[in-house]
């Protein structure tokens, strides 16, 4: 869904694209565009293990002015607020005081100006130089087309430092958040772990660097805290709720007919069903990969604790645990392991 453009105005020098100095700039900043991008390819290639890195940290950074510098972003829209908030209050002799000096009522304006200026940063349309400029960037925002690239840098024969960027990247809590709640939320999606990714042959068990071991370690700790109930009910409930249907019964005197519209509710009610048996078979499935990797005699331990964890994270009170969940969880209780045995015997 595309949000239609709001055109506010916000005080820009050059507004006019038939304008010659419009143009100008316009060019320059595509040419600017076309340079980061060219850069971010050539630090791509093969240069036979060269110390690349500061280089590409000045193209990063390059990518991100082209990206994001526009009017204003929203850490300095923030900081502006945060700003114009603290010199209110310390005018204030009491809570509803309206008088205030004039640097309160600069620093008013000052965040009414930058808010619309923030208002023609968020309703931009990407190009196709931004696209690349993305591919190259693996911008975590657009998690939709660059999770396949970050989880084909985790297979065998990758560079270990071209896999801790990776998993840098994943270490994102926006990121995985956007996988558990997202309709394609699978094996390989859903959880940042070797736990998860072994059944698409993306797992991480291979790899013997303690770095690398430690990111994996870090990740799938931080991603436990989203393995909650509600990120499976978000978008497809299947428990009964009379008294919220009940309450929307009541209300429906209150409003016109043609508040909602009948037939995208009568669509939305059809696919519920849908809805839910997709998070079914998803759940299912991902449990099933879990426990498929933690049952492995060639495991380690350290991913039986983790592939542990995510089951007890996994477990869900509107359904019985599966006969092979259950068993894992009985002869693990016995491990000698005693941080594998605390987690299965909660």
């Amino acid at each position: 869904m595309l949000v239609s453009f709001l055109d506010v105005n916000a005080g820009f020098t050059l507004t006019d694209p038939k304008d010659s100095r419009y143009q100008k700039v316009a060019a320059y900043r595509l040419r600017y565009g076309h340079i980061c991008q060219r850069a971010a390819s050539a630090l791509r290639q093969k240069t036979g293990g060269e110390d690349r890195i500061d280089a590409v940290m000045v193209v990063i950074r390059a990518i991100d002015q082209y990206l994001l510098g526009y009017a204003l972003s929203r850490g300095d829209f923030d900081s502006l607020q945060k700003n114009y908030d603290q010199a209110r209050d310390a005018n204030r002799f009491w809570l509803k005081q309206r008088e205030n000096s004039r640097l309160v009522f600069l620093k008013r304006a000052q965040v009414y100006h930058s808010g619309r200026q923030y208002m023609h940063a968020l309703y931009r349309r990407r190009s196709a130089l931004d696209d690349s400029l993305l591919d190259e960037l693996y911008y975590v925002r657009s998690t939709r087309y660059t999770l396949p690239v970050l989880f084909d840098a985790l297979t065998k024969g990758s560079d270990p430092d071209r896999m801790k960027g990776a998993l840098y990247v994943l270490w994102n809590k926006g990121i995985a958040a956007y996988a558990l709640g997202g309709k394609t939320w699978d094996s390989t999606t859903v959880i940042y772990s070797p736990c998860s990714v072994a059944n698409t042959r993306k797992s991480l068990y291979f790899v013997r660097q303690p770095s690398v071991q430690k990111l994996v370690n870090n990740l799938a700790q931080d991603c436990l805290g989203h393995l909650t109930e509600e990120s499976i009910h978000t978008d497809a409930y299947m428990l009964s709720t009379p008294g919220v249907e009940a309450a929307l019964d009541d209300l429906i005197p209150e409003f016109s007919v043609r508040l909602v519209d009948q037939q995208f509710l009568k669509e939305a009610l059809d696919k519920k069903s849908v809805r839910i048996s997709m998070r079914s078979t998803i759940y299912n499935n991902t449990v099933a990969s879990i426990l498929e990797v933690a049952m492995r005699p060639t495991t380690h331990w350290r991913y039986v604790q983790m592939a542990s964890r995510f089951l007890a994270g996994l477990i869900r009170r509107d359904v019985p645990t599966s006969p092979g969940v259950a068993r894992f969880f009985a002869e693990q209780s016995l491990s000698p392991q005693p941080t594998i045995r605390l987690t299965v015997q909660k």
